[in-house]
């Protein structure tokens, strides 16, 4: 991951599954470091989606330099 990357909801798990693989930890460690259940991590490196998103953000902000921020835009088409 670079400075500015912007990353949908797979590239988000993707992003994850790589810190946490490149970390040298098991799911148990990070899970126990974020007052997590391992459960939690295993789905976070596992799953994409709104219902994963909180969990690797703090994955990737324990385990990487950076903060991965949720941005929400809006696009209005005409409709003819």
């Amino acid at each position: 991951m670079r400075d500015g990357t912007e990353m949908d909801f797979d590239g988000l798990r993707e992003e994850t599954a790589s810190a946490v693989g490149e970390s040298g930890k098991t799911q148990s460690e990070i899970a126990r470091e974020l007052d997590l259940h391992r459960s939690a991590v295993s789905r976070a490196v596992k799953e994409s989606g709104p219902r994963v998103q909180k969990i690797q953000r703090r994955v990737l902000r324990h385990l990487t330099p950076y903060r991965v921020e949720q941005r929400t835009y809006f696009k209005a088409q005409r409709e003819d």
